[in-house]
């Protein structure tokens, strides 16, 4: 499913914005700060969300619905992945790393 150039558009630092809903259908808007493709087989991500961003974490924990749209900038390539929030958990070293390579 991720072939090498979306692959490389999604490691590369791309802009990540991030759209959840709550469990009475509200929608939310936040930034990713870092996304590495898991596996094609099925397609999976980690994405790299700020810690304090309560209402993001709060609407995937309750509906687990995901959709995260990637942008280059200067290209204005942009691509958009739905899906079902598997888990949450505290960032590891290689997620700050990757964070800041976002910021």
């Amino acid at each position: 499913m991720f072939d090498e150039a979306t692959r490389a558009h999604l490691h590369g630092g791309c802009a990540l914005l991030v759209g959840s809903v709550s469990a009475d259908g509200r929608p939310h808007a936040s930034r990713g700060h870092g996304l590495t493709v898991l596996g094609d087989d099925p397609p999976r991500v980690r994405l790299v969300l700020a810690a304090d961003d309560v209402r993001t974490h709060e609407n995937l924990q309750a509906t687990g619905a995901i959709a995260i749209t990637s942008a280059d900038v200067s290209s204005l390539y942009s691509l958009q992945l739905k899906g079902t929030v598997e888990h949450i958990e505290p960032a590891t070293p290689d997620d700050i790393a990757k964070a800041r390579q976002y910021i």
